[in-house]
């Protein structure tokens, strides 16, 4: 999979059964190809309708994702994104939402961190 992730180069997409799988499919990329960046995309760690919501772990590292994929930017050296069946099928927020809600912070320089509603 690294020899045809890099010989693609763009973004390629790999679903893998559950969750160890996923895990271990990182693993090993980064073993055999360090050259190839990673995206993972986890599956919520609870129900549709448990009262508890997804761990605050779970949904940064989705958000960090959806937000790297939003930017359309041309990836520097070939890209993996690495979900689940699960993680593929769960609804996410439109790519416009997620350039809007989101920025960068740098150290050093003054922001403004009023937020913008619609």
């Amino acid at each position: 999979m690294a020899d045809i992730v890099k010989a693609r180069g763009g973004q390629s997409v790999f679903v893998a059964r559950d969750s160890a799988r996923a895990s271990a499919f990182i693993d090993a990329l980064g073993f055999f190809a360090r050259d190839v960046e990673v995206l993972r995309l986890p599956n919520w760690d609870c129900l549709p309708f448990d009262r508890i919501g997804p761990s605050a772990a779970i949904a940064a590292q989705r958000m960090a994702t959806l937000h790297r994929l939003a930017l359309a930017e041309p990836a520097a050296k070939p890209r993996v994104l690495v979900t689940t069946v699960s993680g593929l099928l769960q609804r996410n927020p439109p790519r416009a939402a997620l350039k809007q809600a989101s920025g960068f912070l740098r150290q050093k320089v003054k922001s403004d961190l009023t937020f913008r509603r619609n």
